[in-house]
């Protein structure tokens, strides 16, 4: 039975599919924008990290270059359990003819939220990516904890030693997690855990939209922001006069 393992995060989405050759990581950013009534629903040409999926008489533009539209969002903004939205992320990177179960990582459980996505993905998908027709057909979908399955595989691959507990802080694009744990018969016994909803990279970025630095400057956006701060940068693109440096500086 195939897989496809799947992270719908605030800022990035990863897929792989187990048990199904090739398999690779696909990644790309969680940002989408609708251009069913744009000439992007007809040209033929898109990155490979930037697909264009056509669901049900819609066309979503899809990762980095979906951020140049005008109308853009990221994931959270859009609120990424609703099914236009993890639907069109979860197809583009499925290969034609699956089918199979999906594991979705999760930063907390939700029981509304996860039935939500399970009766949106249960069911055959007739699809396109790139306008070229596709079909899936999902059968199951399981939800995990990202930070526990995070530190299980650090238990499982040497990188923290079975015999010590662990404190990890997971600081993602919606929600810092931190929990306490340890390794008990190749599974965690978890001590504690937090959970802090609106603390992670999106909150910094809004945090910083809203000050007067960059309010007196041409209009910046949340993902442009996280973008940003992501490849190391403290100003938007290649424009080092669109600077959000002075912010930090006073931090």
């Amino acid at each position: 039975m195939n897989t496809l393992c799947a992270d719908i995060g605030n800022f990035s989405v990863l897929t792989a599919v187990v048990d199904y050759q090739p398999t690779s990581i696909n990644k790309m950013r969680s940002l989408i924008v609708d251009v069913t009534h744009k000439s992007e629903a007809r040209e033929g040409l898109h990155a490979d990290d930037s697909p264009l999926v056509g669901i049900k008489g819609k066309y979503f533009k899809i990762g980095r270059q979906a951020g140049k539209q005008p109308n853009c969002l990221s994931a959270a903004e859009a609120g990424k359990n609703q099914s236009e939205i993890f639907l069109p992320m979860l197809l583009a990177n499925t290969p034609d003819g699956f089918e199979g179960s999906v594991s979705m990582l999760v930063p907390s459980r939700d029981k509304a939220a996860e039935t939500w996505i399970r009766t949106a993905i249960l069911n055959t998908h007739e699809y396109s990516v790139n306008h070229q027709n596709r079909i899936a057909r999902f059968t199951d979908v399981e939800f995990h904890r990202e930070s526990d399955t995070a530190l299980l595989h650090g238990y499982l691959s040497g990188i923290v030693p079975k015999n010590d507990g662990a404190l990890l802080i997971d600081i993602g694009g919606g929600t810092v997690n931190a929990l306490i744990a340890t390794f008990e018969n190749g599974e965690l016994d978890i001590l504690w855990r937090e959970s802090f909803d609106n603390r992670g990279g999106i909150a910094l970025a809004k945090s910083i939209l809203d000050t007067d630095c960059v309010k007196s400057q041409k209009s910046m956006s949340v993902h442009q922001i996280m973008d940003a701060i992501a490849d190391g940068k403290r100003y938007i693109g290649n424009r080092s006069d669109r600077s959000f440096e002075p912010v930090l500086m006073t931090a």
